[in-house]
């Protein structure tokens, strides 16, 4: 249900906001999809709502429903296909601003439909060139929308899937990747950089493609996608499997060619028909002949190639390749017809019409019915294996030029022997002239060139090359572009804003879309920032001032970037803003020590303001607190006294309002009271007492009698506490203590009790061995007095964490622990007026061997050893100004007079000075750490897929733990990596690497770490399998030879079922090679057979 602040009121200035986001969805297969979202203001008659797909605008259509019903918009899609993947955006904008949401659309491929278009190429070929004018117009095809501004790394929305096609088959894959800067998208086969050519298609439509076209056996390996932006790099990898075809070559090769009986003609018919011609009579007799008998002659064509050239011949059917014996055989049947012409055509040679004959010729002729025809033979063509008929290696591509440029067409081909190239526009044979030619400016290449074009030269160009294996050709366009005058249809109209307005947006239009224009203020250029905004839709051009300001008034110009002198021009008309106070303060009173809040509200709302109390302004602090809500200027006080009472003002431009606070006192009370207290003769007695009002004078009183301050009595005031302090208490001091606040009916009483003290058990003489602990005590008449004193040759002891005074019960104790020798003197014990007193002896003792600097290696266990004069003495080891404790770290040792200090595991940390003490003697020693924890490194490694991959590193330390890790990770240990230990040898072993596997291993212990990387190389073939004719009985022996020995998982396969060792066949690796012996093979073992 909307709430009150949804709907749009025509006095505030609301900006579309969507209470409701988009949900991104996944689509398995094709079908319906939908999305939805709610916008405020409801009701706003401006708000424009527009839905876009990967940042353009999707026009209706019947298969889209798009619905902006009271603040609900939805979008659904009657069945959504795999082409609608992608980012959907649903934008909002009023004249107050813009805002939007977005989700992602992912359809997943139905594989069963039809992907390519089935428009003919040359269609095909105008759609690229109109894609190619809109792209160089709109600019490149983004990945995310185009208000999208926050950084973001890549990432994979539409991952690419394994392939698995027929080898001569085409492999698609595809991917869709999102991130801000637009990601760099690049494709991968076999770890090798894919570039767009005739067989490798890269396209982009929001979505990457990648199409293999014709796919070869050896493409079978791993493709990889990766994106790159300056956010990071991310990548995925799938498996492309060729499946080879069948191969029946070999099988034709033996087939029997069919063999054409000569065609029998009845004896004396003719083949043809000759009819009797009336010549008119002319000046000169002609004789007439008569043919009676004719017979055709032909002439049995000798085959001149061998098997092995006509079966390469005949493989050669693709890629515009035609078949070299087809063309030889064309040309001798041209020969023969052109024979047959010669019969029917030729006076001289048929003798149908003769010229006039000398005597002596007449003389010579045959007989009348018979004539001699000659011999004739065909022009032999000759072949050989080297030819080839011509290949394109690199297509000539569609253009689009401006008029008056030049255009370049640039094609590649090879062939044996090296072919001829023909240019042709729409389909005429171009003549070479000074604007127009051709040349070779490499080998294989050859480039046609247009000088100077007009709109007469767009049309269809192909080009043909040819040789006498074959010809091929390549298509493409060229549209010449007439320079367009462009102008403003719809000039920039003056706009009037108000100052502080949110926005003021200026809009004009030109008579051609995606025209670049630029912005000028008052005739300099602006550019887009946190003051301007720029935007173009088609025809379309809008700049937007944001936070409008009276130095904004001026004169906004739209230009053209290709012609500046085209522009239009208009004001920014900015008003000043009325201010009024809406709701002005109003008079408070707030209780004392709580929070007060002083509240008005001012029209505009982004107006500023000040606060004052009385005549001085206030900021934020720990004790008032500014803030602004939409037009409301709130001042909070903490914790009011009194002297926060007074008269508050807000001042803005010029107007005021004010109010006055006043503080409402709380009741006064006695916190903490008077309670009775026992004390001891000549100690202190000390009274407080604790109101709820600070400050407040009150009367101490000791049975009814006004107490005064002296030098032996204190009266203290600290706010809320009131104290009263006797020094030296003695007897007189006991009686009935009171406090009382005069005014008031608030009064506290307390019982002082003060007692004397005696000794009961005096102190006795100590003797004590350094570096060990001394107890003196002594027994007084009264329990727990705390008040008792102890010195040292006549100074007071303050007690520390090595002298400690106990009290318990009536016994009263010093404990000194770990003697020095400077604790010996005389000690005395007073307590109230007695006191007692005794002497303490320490016997010395002397360090025998001290600590000494020791170096180590990392890992290692280390210990430092130092001998006494005395046992049992009480020592202890510092490091690092630190006492050590023991633990697993530390392990502290006593045995007799030798105390021992081991470091367990010794790292970097924990070199430095380490300290002994005994009593008041001490003893260093340095400990430091020379060699790392390894002691020989990692070594780095390149082998071949399946072949085995050991690391191996040697630790100074056969007892210390490490780990292995793999790019900075650590590395689990699994069946495909197998951790061994032997000694202070560590080893990784991989027993069958693959592609994935390449890296940078690493084995860290302590602070010392060995890295050394692993390669592995694709398994290839050499040398391949041949076909093979044996006779039955025999043995046939296939061998591969391939590009690294030892490798693993290598089979033989006849029909698909894999082949095993036994007597039947005989499989064997030697090195490189690999070997399948088929023993005493039958017609049954006949088959396709490959490893």
């Amino acid at each position: 249900r909307p709430q009150e602040g949804d709907l749009h009121d025509k006095e505030k200035q609301q900006k579309p906001f969507f209470k409701k986001k988009l949900t991104s969805l996944r689509l398995k297969q094709f079908g319906p999809a939908h999305f939805e979202c709610r916008l405020t203001p409801i009701g706003d008659p401006t708000m424009v709502v527009e839905w876009l797909h990967d940042g353009k605008p999707l026009e209706a259509a019947n298969r889209l429903r798009m619905i902006n019903e009271f603040g609900y918009c939805s979008l659904d899609y009657g069945v959504a296909y795999s082409r609608d993947s992608g980012v959907i955006t649903c934008r909002a904008t009023n004249k107050y601003g813009t805002d939007h949401t977005s989700a992602t659309l992912i359809v997943k491929d139905e594989k069963s439909l039809v992907e390519e278009s089935q428009l003919p190429e040359g269609r095909r070929g105008m759609q690229r060139i109109e894609e190619l004018e809109r792209m160089a117009h709109e600019g490149a095809l983004p990945a995310v929308a185009v208000d999208q501004k926050e950084k973001q790394k890549p990432e994979l929305v539409l991952v690419p899937e394994p392939a698995r096609v027929l080898e001569g088959e085409t492999a698609r894959f595809r991917c869709r990747v999102t991130g801000y800067p637009l990601p760099k998208v690049n494709w991968y086969l076999n770890s090798q950089l894919i570039r767009k050519s005739k067989r490798f298609r890269l396209r982009y439509d929001g979505i990457h493609y990648l199409d293999i076209v014709d796919c070869k056996s050896y493409d079978t390996g791993e493709v990889k996608v990766t994106a790159e932006n300056p956010e990071g790099f991310i990548e995925h990898k799938v498996k492309l499997e060729i499946q080879q075809r069948e191969d029946f070559r070999s099988v034709l090769r033996r087939a029997p060619e069919p063999r054409h009986e000569p065609v029998v003609t009845e004896p004396g018919k003719l083949l043809f028909e000759v009819q009797k011609i009336d010549k008119p009579a002319e000046a000169t007799t002609k004789e007439v002949v008569k043919l009676k008998r004719a017979e055709r002659i032909t002439h049995e064509k000798l085959s001149e190639e061998s098997e092995e050239l006509r079966s390469k011949f005949k493989r050669r059917t693709e890629e515009g390749y035609y078949e070299a014996i087809t063309a030889v055989e064309l040309k001798s049947r041209k020969k023969d017809e052109s024979y047959e012409e010669m019969l029917k055509k030729t006076k001289e040679e048929l003798l149908h019409w003769t010229k006039e004959i000398p005597e002596e010729e007449k003389k010579a002729l045959p007989p009348e019915g018979k004539i001699t025809i000659p011999t004739f033979k065909p022009e032999k063509v000759e072949l050989s294996p080297s030819m080839e008929a011509p290949k394109i290696f690199e297509r000539i591509q569609s253009q689009t030029v401006a008029q008056g440029t030049d255009a370049h067409f640039r094609v590649r081909v090879v062939g044996k022997p090296d072919p001829e190239c023909q240019w042709f526009r729409n389909g005429v044979q171009i003549e070479r002239t000074d604007r127009i030619y051709w040349y070779w400016p490499e080998d294989n290449v050859c480039e046609l060139v247009i000088r100077d074009v007009t709109a007469d030269d767009s049309a269809s160009i192909m080009v043909k090359a040819v040789n006498i294996a074959g010809e091929t050709s390549s298509h493409a366009f060229l549209l010449v572009q007439a320079k367009q005058l462009i102008s403003f249809i719809q000039n920039l109209q003056d706009v009037v804003a108000k100052e502080r307005d949110s926005m003021a947006t200026f809009e004009c239009e030109t008579s051609e879309p995606f025209i670049k224009v630029k912005w000028f203020k008052n005739g300099i250029e602006i550019h887009s920032g946190e003051k301007y905004r720029m935007h173009s839709d088609r025809k379309a051009h809008f700049l937007s001032v944001l936070a409008v300001e009276m130095s904004d008034a001026d004169d906004y110009s739209c230009a053209l970037v290709e012609d500046e002198s085209v522009k239009t021009t208009a004001k920014l008309i900015v008003e000043g803003a009325v201010v009024e106070f809406i709701k002005e303060l109003e008079d408070v009173e707030v209780p004392e020590s709580f929070t007060g809040e002083l509240e008005c509200e001012v029209s505009p709302e982004d107006i500023e303001g000040k606060w004052y109390h009385g005549d001085v302004e206030l900021s934020s602090n720990h004790k008032y607190v500014l803030a602004s809500r939409r037009g409301r200027r709130i001042l909070t006080i903490k914790d009011v006294n009194k002297d926060d009472q007074g008269e508050y003002s807000f001042v803005v431009d010029g107007k005021r309002t004010h109010c006055k606070l006043k503080m409402k006192p709380r009741p006064m009370t006695i916190l903490q009271g008077l309670t009775d207290q026992k004390v001891c003769e000549g100690d202190i007695v000390q009274l407080e007492v604790k109101v709820s009002v600070e400050n407040v004078e009150g009367v101490w009183m000791k049975d009814g009698h006004e107490i005064q301050s002296s030098d032996r009595i204190h009266i203290v005031l600290d706010k809320q506490s009131h104290m009263l302090l006797i020094e030296d208490a003695t007897q007189e001091d006991s009686g009935t203590y009171s406090f009382s606040i005069p005014g008031l009916e608030l009064s506290t009483t307390g019982q002082v009790t003060v007692y004397s003290v005696e000794i009961i058990v005096p102190l006795k003489d100590v003797h004590v061995v350094e570096g060990t602990k001394a107890i003196l005590e002594c027994k007084v008449s009264a329990p727990d007095v705390t008040s008792s004193k102890w010195y040292l040759n006549d100074h007071q002891i303050k007690p520390d964490e090595r002298v400690q005074a106990v009290c318990k019960g009536t016994k009263q104790r010093l404990v000194i622990t770990r003697t020095h020798a400077s604790d010996e003197g005389h000690y005395k014990l007073m307590v109230g007026k007695v006191e007692t007193s005794c002497n303490v002896t320490v016997e010395e003792i002397e360090i025998i061997r001290g600590l000494h600097d020791i170096t180590c290696t990392e890992t290692q266990n280390v210990s430092f050893e130092v001998e006494l004069s005395h046992s049992g003495i009480d020592v202890i080891w510092h490091f690092k100004g630190q006492e050590i404790k023991a633990g697993p770290k530390y392990k502290i040792e006593a045995r007799a007079k030798i105390y021992k200090l081991t470091v367990v595991k010794m790292m970097k940390d924990d070199e430095g000075e380490y300290v002994f003490y005994a009593g008041g003697k001490k003893t260093s020693g340095k400990l430091i750490v020379a060699g790392g924890a390894i002691s020989k490194p990692l070594a780095d490694l390149t082998v071949a897929e399946s072949q085995r991959a050991v690391f191996e590193c040697e630790v100074a330390n056969p007892e210390s733990e490490g780990q292995w890790l793999k790019n900075g990770k650590p590395l689990p240990m699994t069946d495909q990596y197998r951790s061994e230990t032997d000694g202070v040898k560590r080893r990784l072993n991989i027993p069958a690497p693959k592609m994935d596997d390449m890296g940078e291993y690493s084995y860290e212990i302590a602070s010392s770490k060995t890295s050394a990387k692993l390669h592995v190389e694709a398994v290839k073939i050499k040398k391949t399998l041949k076909n093979l004719t044996v006779t039955e009985t025999q043995e046939a022996v296939f061998s591969v030879e391939l590009s690294h020995p030892d490798v693993k998982g290598a089979l033989w396969i006849k029909n698909g079922v894999e082949l095993e060792s036994n007597d039947k066949y005989e499989i064997s690796v030697k090195g490189t090679v690999h070997t399948l012996k088929i023993k005493h093979c039958v017609v049954t073992d006949e088959s396709v057979y490959r490893p």
